[in-house]
Formats: C-alpha cells, structure tokens, sequence
C-alpha cells in the first residue's frame, strides 16, 4: 500500500510537472531572461505541482475513520483487540502512506527539475521522452 501511494504520487507530480512547464514556459523564460536563478524561476510552479500531487494522499488519511474503516484497525477490533490500540495502528499506516507519497513526490520533483535546465540555466524543451532520457 505505501508503494502503491508512493507510485501514484509520483505519477501525478510527473504529468502535473511537465503540463506546467508547457503552459508556464513563458513565464519562466521571462524570470529567467530577468536574472533570476532557475530553481526561483520555477519555484511557485513547483510549489502548485506538489500540491495537486499530493491531494489524493491527503484526502485519504483524512477520511480514514469518518467515512471508511480500513482493514489495519477494523481486524484487530472484530480479533478482540482494545479498539484505541487498533486506531493508533492505523494512524501509523496511514502516516507512513502519507510520508512515502511525500518523499516520493519531493524527490521526483527535484529530479525533474534538474533536467528541466541545462547547465547554462536555459530551459530545455519538455517532452516525455526529454524528461526519461535524464534519468
């Protein structure tokens, strides 16, 4: 489950990173052509793509309990187990999901940012296959 929301994360900053670039790439040439540093550039565009990538992880936890009753603490509570020990182990779950979907995101994110720009700083055409050969 936690590379499964990882791998979901990762998908979606993805997709989400190289739209942006397409749509924005104007924006950020004009930083750029200003003097700013590629990472300040980019920087509000990076912070929106993070965000939109990690909404479904978010929406997850915070439904866990409300709305579903995942397996991690509903078995343990039909097995006979005290029901607080039961959520606090679904609380660890579903923070360990939440922290992979993170640090998935963060690390392709910045990975991805670095072969956005060359190494004159200049911003490189952003296609699929552009962003794969990279890496």
């Amino acid at each position: 489950m936690v590379l499964s929301d990882a791998m979901k994360a990762t998908t979606l900053v993805l997709v989400r990173f190289c739209d942006e670039v397409r749509t924005a790439r104007p924006a950020v040439e004009a930083r750029l052509a200003l003097g700013l540093p590629a990472a300040d550039g980019f920087a509000s565009h990076l912070r929106s793509t993070l965000r939109t990538a990690l909404i479904p992880a978010v929406d997850s936890t915070r439904t866990v309990g409300l709305i579903s009753l995942p397996g991690a603490m509903t078995g343990p509570i039909l097995a006979g187990v005290d029901p607080l020990t039961a959520i606090r182990y679904q609380i660890v779950a579903m923070y360990m999901r939440l922290s992979a979907a993170a640090v998935a995101v963060l690390t392709a994110a910045r990975l991805t940012e670095r072969a956005l720009f060359d190494d004159a700083r200049r911003l490189r055409p952003v296609t699929a296959e552009a962003v794969g050969e990279r890496f």
